[in-house]
């Protein structure tokens, strides 16, 4: 199906938005605002999004539940204000991770006709085309996925609450990974983070997969929810205003802004530009942060990228009247 979708010239930044304040580790200057926000697409209704992927060629590509009926898995693609969209299995997608050309993955969970519990759901998206495909454990949720090369990793749980990895190389099935009886001291993985070394995971604290083992590299009661590298720095945030970050080789944890807010999404285009965000927005610029203008009044940022011309976009959900709403907005710089 094909709608024009009307293109909102309204950002978040008029009376209902979050006013920009500056609290700094080292300065107590005011800071000017960094982004007014133009929402691109809002979803309503029983529509929303949980993820969000840009395509090289500025597509925006977002995946969530569509509402009708008993749920379904949504797919969503859009450019130029023309909507494209894609409904899968009975259940949700959680998660998307996309190379530059649209070629990757969606995950989350889908209704077994025959079992009261949910099986997770894998869909492989070319372009416009989706498939869902056979998974490999019978029941059980996803939430994580992420590519690098020709590698792909997603991460839930299975059997009611163990946590689950599984690992699918060029065109092969995708395989659990014998984790342990242990496993990631029973935590789910919330976010996955191809490095050099391995994979990077982020739940109650922060692991390494390399060569088939698990470590710890970060032992932490937080439940961190994404991980980012930026230059040659390493971000993870979670609730509660968790930050940790790796500049060399330890983690440090009392380097983050001066908050308890949720914080769901990092991202950066270099070590003196990065945001974490999640209910309330905040800037880090090499030596102090500031907190910025929210793109959705009462909403929390899910996920942050980059546009091909370099511009902040994210997606963002609020709960209206019972009912979740999402919203996709630019941060254009301030004239």
């Amino acid at each position: 199906m094909r709608h024009i979708l009307p293109l909102l010239l309204l950002g978040a930044c008029g009376p209902e938005a979050t006013p920009p304040t500056q609290q700094s580790n080292d300065s107590g200057s005011e800071a000017a605002p960094r982004c007014v926000w133009t929402t691109v697409v809002e979803t309503s209704g029983s529509d929303w999004l949980e993820d969000l992927a840009v395509r090289d060629d500025g597509v925006l590509v977002g995946v969530g539940t569509s509402n009708d009926g008993d749920g379904e898995g949504w797919v969503l693609w859009i450019e130029d204000g023309v909507r494209t969209e894609a409904h899968v299995a009975t259940g949700s997608l959680n998660a998307l991770a996309l190379a530059g050309d649209g070629s990757g993955w969606a995950v989350g969970s889908m209704v077994q006709t025959s079992s009261d519990a949910d099986a997770p759901a894998l869909v492989s998206i070319d372009g416009a085309d989706t498939l869902l495909v056979e998974p490999p454990i019978a029941s059980g949720e996803l939430h994580a996925v992420a590519r690098r090369d020709d590698v792909t990793w997603a991460g839930g749980h299975q059997d009611g609450s163990d946590p689950v990895l599984l690992v699918q190389e060029g065109d092969a099935d995708f395989a659990p990974i014998d984790l342990g009886s242990e496993a990631l001291g029973g935590s789910v993985p919330w976010g996955l983070l191809p490095v050099d070394e391995g994979l990077l995971i982020a739940t109650r604290g922060l692991w390494l997969l390399e060569d088939s083992e698990l470590h710890r590299v970060l032992d932490s009661s937080d439940n961190f929810m994404d991980v980012a590298e930026i230059d040659d720095e390493r971000w993870a945030v979670g609730p509660s205003g968790a930050v940790a970050v790796n500049r060399g080789s330890d983690w440090a944890t009392d380097q983050g802004p001066p908050t308890t807010a949720h914080l769901f999404a990092v991202w950066g285009e270099g070590r003196d530009d990065v945001w974490v965000l999640g209910s309330e927005v905040w800037h880090w610029d090499g030596t102090s942060w500031s907190q910025q203008p929210d793109p959705q009044d009462r909403g929390s940022v899910r996920a942050a990228h980059a546009l091909p011309d370099g511009r902040l976009v994210v997606l963002s959900q609020r709960d209206v009247e019972s009912a979740w709403t999402s919203q996709i907005s630019v941060c254009d710089p301030p004239t």
